[in-house]
């Protein structure tokens, strides 16, 4: 009976286990063959890099990224020495990005600082990284120019864009401790939000599961986002979980670290938009202006908290799922620079503010985040101003 019973149980087990299994591997062959094939070891260890002739352009069926752990944290990057062509949405062509020595993008550099420069590391994610942006159309690119062109005789910076696409502040982290340390910063920019609010309302709402180990379970993940509502508990605890215990308490891990360092830190607010709002309206329409115009959309008869977050994520007033889903990701980001605001006062923490800057031309956002080339200098000019104004004056 013992022995009828196991082969039973061993049945039934297959009889589960076999489908998540063919629907895994189908899963991962098709991204394999849009992607790459590294796409078929995904959640392994030997999800890594492979290293490429510098200045060769990598054929699409090769390209993929890397995934890096740190410390029980980890983060993605390119591939070095690759030369790759992406499209921001909402953008109107693909940009040619030169990946470089390092897996970041731009011009290669060394991991020892060379004598007499002023190394600055520009944090974020794909609004930094230039994802929108030809190569000499990012804001690091332009921040180089402007410090090279404004310094006083005798100094030279160097700008590494050391930004990669979707990174969080826990991504930002990790790769500061796994790379960015070891460049010897004298500066750090910080210029991401976006990411941590997205992450927040998606953790919350869909949860984490088996997404870090299975393909299948990340795309489900993905579709479910797009179309299942979340509940006013899991806005507004998501609101409070990424700017309380997430967001700000990792960026005052950075400012903890700078000042044992002697590195300055410079944070950047970072402008942002919804989907409810046409693009033709965009010029003239502040953040704040839009956060109202959203809540009011978004506004159920029984407001909750300080009314500032959507009650619900239904499907209503023409609105569709994804719009809602995006709505209410941009709300939480504007909790996130209300409390990134109040942690700068506090700690004396130098703060650009690009939200104030690009309020009146907010039709430069290509898409939610990503920046249009004239953005992009409005930053840079407003970096160099503050970088050269402390260490030069």
């Amino acid at each position: 009976m013992r022995r009828g019973s196991l082969k039973t149980a061993l049945f039934y087990a297959l009889l589960v286990l076999l489908p998540l299994v063919a629907i895994e591997g189908l899963t991962r062959a098709y991204f394999a063959w849009q992607v790459g094939p590294r796409l078929m070891l995904y959640g392994t260890p030997w999800f890594r890099s492979r290293h490429v002739e510098a200045g060769k352009t990598v054929p699409l069926r090769d390209r993929s990224v890397q995934r890096i752990g740190f410390q029980g944290a980890g983060y993605i990057k390119y591939h070095p020495n690759e030369i790759r062509r992406l499209r921001a949405p909402g953008a109107a062509r693909e940009s040619e990005v030169r990946i470089n020595n390092h897996g970041f993008r731009g011009p290669d550099f060394t991991i020892e600082k060379p004598p007499g420069v002023t190394r600055v590391l520009t944090l974020g994610a794909s609004s930094t990284f230039g994802y929108a942006n030809r190569d000499d159309e990012t804001y690091p690119h332009y921040l180089q120019e402007r410090l090279d062109r404004r310094a006083p005789s005798g100094r030279r910076y160097e700008v590494i864009n050391f930004a990669v696409p979707h990174a969080s502040t826990a991504n930002i982290v990790a790769m500061l401790h796994a790379e960015g340390w070891a460049l010897q910063p004298d500066v750090l920019t910080f210029y991401e939000g976006i990411n941590d609010s997205k992450e927040a309302i998606l953790a919350r709402a869909y949860g984490h599961g088996l997404r870090r180990l299975s393909l299948a379970a990340e795309l489900g993940h993905h579709l479910a986002s797009l179309v299942l509502p979340a509940s006013v508990a899991d806005l507004s605890e998501a609101a409070a979980a990424a700017g309380r215990s997430g967001f700000i308490v990792r960026l005052d891990q950075i400012r903890r670290e700078c000042e044992a360092r002697g590195v300055r830190f410079i944070i950047v607010t970072q402008q942002a938009k919804s989907l409810m709002v046409s693009p033709a309206e965009m010029r003239g329409l502040t953040f704040d202006e839009e956060v109202d115009r959203v809540v009011a959309a978004l506004q159920s008869p029984e407001p909750v908290g300080d009314g500032r977050l959507p009650s619900m994520l239904p499907i209503r007033g023409g609105y569709g799922q994804f719009q809602v889903l995006m709505a209410s990701i941009f709300l939480v980001h504007s909790h996130l620079t209300v409390d990134l605001r109040a942690w700068a006062a506090a700690h004396d923490v130098e703060l650009v503010d690009v939200i104030g800057l690009l309020d009146q031309r907010r039709d430069l956002l290509v898409s939610w985040v990503h920046l249009a080339p004239e953005a992009n200098r409005v930053i840079a000019d407003a970096l160099a101003a503050q970088i050269l104004g402390r260490t030069d004056s």
